[in-house]
């Protein structure tokens, strides 16, 4: 949906962290970051999503402007949050985020 329209996004948190350090077992919450002049209604609307109040599996994060999203990197005709990024999104994700986090700075950030 966001390639479609030419927005800025990137994936990150969980999502991202298998990129650069697989550690989970399997992904079960998707993170995305839009930047400016995205529309997140629209998006969700045409991917079907409809908001929860917990068990959400598509979590969609308002950048604050595209140079928050400045060092993604695109593999696979996707785009990642930085591992700097994505380490700071896991501190605050929940669920296993911390531990992915750590294991994200160990294994990539420290190196």
């Amino acid at each position: 949906a966001c390639q479609d329209n030419g927005w800025v996004y990137e994936l990150t948190s969980e999502t991202a962290s298998q990129l650069y350090a697989p550690h989970l077992t399997g992904v079960k919450r998707v993170f995305c970051r839009l930047g400016t002049g995205t529309d997140p209604a629209w998006m969700a609307a045409r991917l079907g999503a409809r908001r929860v109040e917990e068990g959400a599996n598509l979590i969609v994060l308002d950048a604050g402007g595209d140079g928050a999203l400045l060092g993604r990197r695109r593999v696979d005709n996707l785009w990642y949050a930085s591992p700097l990024q994505t380490y700071l999104d896991l501190l605050t994700s929940g669920g296993r985020g911390p531990e992915a986090a750590k294991f994200l700075r160990e294994r990539v950030l420290e190196a």
